[in-house]
Protein backbone atom coordinates (compact mmCIF):
# COMPACT_ATOMS: atom_id res chain seq x y z
CA UNK A 1 0.00 0.00 0.00
CA UNK A 2 1.54 3.40 -0.52
CA UNK A 3 0.25 6.98 1.16
CA UNK A 4 1.39 10.60 0.49
CA UNK A 5 1.75 13.04 3.18
CA UNK A 6 1.43 16.66 2.95
CA UNK A 7 2.48 16.61 6.79
CA UNK A 8 5.92 14.95 7.07
CA UNK A 9 4.77 11.43 7.96
CA UNK A 10 2.25 9.55 6.75
CA UNK A 11 1.05 5.69 7.74
CA UNK A 12 -0.52 2.41 6.38
CA UNK A 13 0.12 -0.71 8.05
CA UNK A 14 0.13 -4.38 7.01
CA UNK A 15 -0.79 -5.94 10.08
CA UNK A 16 -2.46 -4.87 13.10
CA UNK A 17 0.61 -3.85 15.10
CA UNK A 18 2.28 -2.23 12.02
CA UNK A 19 -1.23 -0.25 12.02
CA UNK A 20 -1.09 0.71 15.34
CA UNK A 21 2.17 1.74 15.71
CA UNK A 22 2.33 3.90 12.33
CA UNK A 23 -0.56 5.06 12.95
CA UNK A 24 0.69 7.38 16.03
CA UNK A 25 2.74 9.46 13.34
CA UNK A 26 -0.91 10.97 12.36
CA UNK A 27 -0.92 12.70 15.79
CA UNK A 28 3.01 13.63 14.97
CA UNK A 29 2.03 15.10 11.61
CA UNK A 30 -0.26 17.81 13.17
CA UNK A 31 2.33 19.32 14.82
CA UNK A 32 2.85 22.57 12.85
CA UNK A 33 6.68 22.76 11.41
CA UNK A 34 8.69 25.69 11.01
CA UNK A 35 10.26 26.11 7.18
CA UNK A 36 14.11 27.24 7.01
CA UNK A 37 14.56 27.57 3.24
CA UNK A 38 18.31 28.59 2.18
CA UNK A 39 19.95 29.10 -1.49
CA UNK A 40 19.27 25.42 -2.80
CA UNK A 41 15.71 25.08 -1.62
CA UNK A 42 16.32 23.06 1.76
CA UNK A 43 14.32 23.00 4.79
CA UNK A 44 15.32 21.36 8.06
CA UNK A 45 11.46 20.29 9.39
CA UNK A 46 12.86 19.05 12.70
CA UNK A 47 15.61 18.64 15.93
CA UNK A 48 18.44 16.18 14.48
CA UNK A 49 18.77 13.01 16.17
CA UNK A 50 20.61 13.19 19.60
CA UNK A 51 23.86 12.39 19.30
CA UNK A 52 24.75 8.51 20.21
CA UNK A 53 26.09 7.96 23.65
CA UNK A 54 30.12 7.57 23.83
CA UNK A 55 31.21 4.02 24.82
CA UNK A 56 34.55 2.83 26.65
CA UNK A 57 35.72 -0.23 26.04
CA UNK A 58 36.93 -2.29 29.14
CA UNK A 59 39.82 -1.08 30.51
CA UNK A 60 40.89 1.21 27.81
CA UNK A 61 41.37 4.02 30.88
CA UNK A 62 43.16 1.89 32.49
CA UNK A 63 47.60 1.61 33.01
CA UNK A 64 49.05 -1.96 31.95
CA UNK A 65 49.24 -4.26 35.00
CA UNK A 66 52.90 -4.85 35.73
CA UNK A 67 53.96 -8.74 34.67
CA UNK A 68 53.73 -11.47 35.61
CA UNK A 69 50.17 -10.30 37.41
CA UNK A 70 46.85 -11.26 35.15
CA UNK A 71 44.15 -9.01 35.50
CA UNK A 72 41.17 -10.20 36.73
CA UNK A 73 37.84 -10.97 34.25
CA UNK A 74 35.47 -8.25 34.86
CA UNK A 75 31.58 -9.08 34.48
CA UNK A 76 29.77 -6.64 32.33
CA UNK A 77 26.64 -6.47 31.55
CA UNK A 78 25.51 -7.41 27.69
CA UNK A 79 24.22 -5.10 25.46
CA UNK A 80 20.45 -6.36 24.83
CA UNK A 81 19.85 -7.08 21.05
CA UNK A 82 18.34 -4.70 18.91
CA UNK A 83 15.37 -4.22 18.69
CA UNK A 84 13.48 -5.55 14.97
CA UNK A 85 13.42 -2.87 12.11
CA UNK A 86 9.80 -1.53 11.20
CA UNK A 87 10.57 1.51 8.98
CA UNK A 88 13.57 1.42 6.50
CA UNK A 89 14.29 5.28 5.77
CA UNK A 90 15.19 5.52 1.60
CA UNK A 91 18.45 6.91 0.99
CA UNK A 92 18.34 8.41 -3.23
CA UNK A 93 19.90 11.65 -4.70
CA UNK A 94 23.15 13.08 -5.01
CA UNK A 95 24.84 15.23 -2.08
CA UNK A 96 23.71 19.15 -2.29
CA UNK A 97 25.51 22.20 -1.13
CA UNK A 98 24.19 24.70 1.24
CA UNK A 99 24.88 27.92 2.55
CA UNK A 100 24.56 29.34 5.99
CA UNK A 101 23.53 32.68 7.02
CA UNK A 102 27.15 33.62 7.58
CA UNK A 103 28.22 32.27 3.74
CA UNK A 104 29.40 29.00 5.21
CA UNK A 105 29.38 25.76 2.64
CA UNK A 106 27.76 22.81 3.51
CA UNK A 107 26.46 19.54 2.41
CA UNK A 108 23.17 17.55 2.83
CA UNK A 109 21.10 14.94 1.49
CA UNK A 110 17.19 15.88 0.34
CA UNK A 111 16.16 12.72 1.46
CA UNK A 112 17.71 13.32 5.20
CA UNK A 113 17.20 17.15 5.64
CA UNK A 114 14.58 16.29 8.35
CA UNK A 115 17.35 14.17 10.11
CA UNK A 116 15.15 13.52 13.41
CA UNK A 117 11.75 12.74 12.14
CA UNK A 118 12.28 8.50 11.96
CA UNK A 119 14.04 8.99 16.13
CA UNK A 120 11.03 11.29 17.05
CA UNK A 121 8.67 9.00 15.66
CA UNK A 122 9.76 5.81 17.11
CA UNK A 123 11.25 7.24 20.37
CA UNK A 124 7.00 8.70 20.88
CA UNK A 125 5.49 5.30 19.83
CA UNK A 126 7.59 3.10 21.10
CA UNK A 127 6.98 4.83 24.76
CA UNK A 128 3.28 5.07 23.87
CA UNK A 129 2.43 1.54 22.47
CA UNK A 130 4.74 0.11 25.16
CA UNK A 131 6.57 -1.87 22.29
CA UNK A 132 10.41 -1.98 20.65
CA UNK A 133 11.12 -0.94 17.27
CA UNK A 134 13.53 1.00 15.27
CA UNK A 135 14.33 2.23 11.53
CA UNK A 136 17.56 1.87 9.77
CA UNK A 137 18.82 3.87 6.42
CA UNK A 138 18.67 1.81 3.10
CA UNK A 139 19.18 2.80 -0.42
CA UNK A 140 16.23 3.28 -2.67
CA UNK A 141 18.56 1.61 -5.47
CA UNK A 142 18.30 -1.76 -3.43
CA UNK A 143 14.43 -2.03 -2.63
CA UNK A 144 13.37 -5.23 -3.80
CA UNK A 145 10.67 -8.11 -3.25
CA UNK A 146 13.41 -9.32 -0.86
CA UNK A 147 13.24 -6.16 1.46
CA UNK A 148 12.12 -7.70 4.77
CA UNK A 149 11.06 -4.46 6.86
CA UNK A 150 7.14 -4.10 6.11
CA UNK A 151 7.35 -0.01 5.23
CA UNK A 152 9.40 1.80 3.29
CA UNK A 153 9.92 6.01 4.22
CA UNK A 154 10.83 8.59 1.68
CA UNK A 155 10.87 12.42 2.47
CA UNK A 156 12.19 15.01 0.48
CA UNK A 157 11.36 18.58 -0.25
CA UNK A 158 12.91 18.74 -3.92
CA UNK A 159 11.93 17.10 -7.40
CA UNK A 160 13.21 13.69 -8.15
CA UNK A 161 12.55 10.60 -10.22
CA UNK A 162 12.83 7.09 -10.07
CA UNK A 163 15.48 5.25 -12.27
CA UNK A 164 14.03 1.97 -14.62
CA UNK A 165 15.06 -0.37 -11.95
CA UNK A 166 14.09 1.49 -8.66
CA UNK A 167 10.27 1.31 -10.68
CA UNK A 168 11.03 -2.52 -10.86
CA UNK A 169 12.36 -2.75 -7.27
CA UNK A 170 8.95 -0.29 -5.72
CA UNK A 171 7.06 -2.33 -7.63
CA UNK A 172 8.00 -5.82 -6.54
CA UNK A 173 8.06 -4.67 -2.97
CA UNK A 174 4.32 -3.48 -3.03
CA UNK A 175 3.20 -6.44 -4.70
CA UNK A 176 4.76 -8.44 -1.82
CA UNK A 177 2.99 -6.46 0.77
CA UNK A 178 5.39 -3.71 1.47
CA UNK A 179 4.26 -0.49 2.43
CA UNK A 180 5.28 2.87 1.11
CA UNK A 181 5.36 5.93 3.38
CA UNK A 182 5.89 9.01 1.41
CA UNK A 183 5.87 12.29 3.16
CA UNK A 184 6.23 15.93 1.10
CA UNK A 185 8.60 17.99 3.67
CA UNK A 186 7.27 20.90 4.49
CA UNK A 187 4.49 20.74 2.13
CA UNK A 188 6.83 20.83 -0.66
CA UNK A 189 4.51 20.90 -4.68
CA UNK A 190 7.96 19.77 -5.88
CA UNK A 191 8.38 16.85 -4.05
CA UNK A 192 4.66 15.99 -4.25
CA UNK A 193 4.44 16.56 -8.27
CA UNK A 194 7.62 14.20 -8.35
CA UNK A 195 5.83 11.93 -6.84
CA UNK A 196 2.37 11.88 -8.65
CA UNK A 197 4.55 11.21 -12.02
CA UNK A 198 6.60 8.47 -10.51
CA UNK A 199 3.73 6.36 -9.16
CA UNK A 200 2.31 6.59 -12.38
CA UNK A 201 5.68 4.29 -13.94
CA UNK A 202 5.29 1.96 -10.73
CA UNK A 203 1.63 1.34 -11.33
CA UNK A 204 0.32 2.50 -14.56
CA UNK A 205 -2.85 1.17 -14.28
CA UNK A 206 -4.13 2.03 -10.85
CA UNK A 207 -5.48 5.47 -9.53
CA UNK A 208 -4.71 7.02 -6.31
CA UNK A 209 -7.60 7.65 -3.64
CA UNK A 210 -8.00 9.30 -0.27
CA UNK A 211 -8.74 7.00 2.64
CA UNK A 212 -12.64 7.66 4.11
CA UNK A 213 -12.76 9.13 7.38
CA UNK A 214 -14.10 5.47 8.80
CA UNK A 215 -11.19 3.28 7.44
CA UNK A 216 -9.91 1.12 10.18
CA UNK A 217 -6.64 2.86 9.89
CA UNK A 218 -7.94 5.98 11.34
CA UNK A 219 -9.82 3.76 14.13
CA UNK A 220 -6.98 1.17 14.99
CA UNK A 221 -5.59 2.51 18.06
CA UNK A 222 -6.15 6.66 18.37
CA UNK A 223 -10.13 7.49 17.23
CA UNK A 224 -9.12 10.03 14.37
CA UNK A 225 -12.54 11.73 13.47
CA UNK A 226 -10.63 14.66 10.73
CA UNK A 227 -7.37 14.89 9.09
CA UNK A 228 -6.33 18.28 8.06
CA UNK A 229 -3.68 18.90 5.34
CA UNK A 230 -1.50 21.57 4.99
CA UNK A 231 -1.64 23.40 1.65
CA UNK A 232 0.83 22.39 -1.01
CA UNK A 233 4.08 25.55 -1.75
CA UNK A 234 6.08 25.76 -4.39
Amino acid sequence: MIMLSRHGSANIGLSVLTSIFLMVSIIISAIPVTAQPDDVGERICGPPPPPKPARRKAAESYPPLPLPVVPMRRTEKKRPPAPPVLIAKLQYGKALVGHTADGRKYTFWDWNSDPGDMDGLFNFANARLGVRFRHENFPLARVSKELKPPAIYMMGHLAWSLTDQEVKGLREYLLNGGTWIVASGCGSLKFTNSFYREIKRVFPDKQLFTLAPDHPIYHSFYDVTEVKFRPLVG
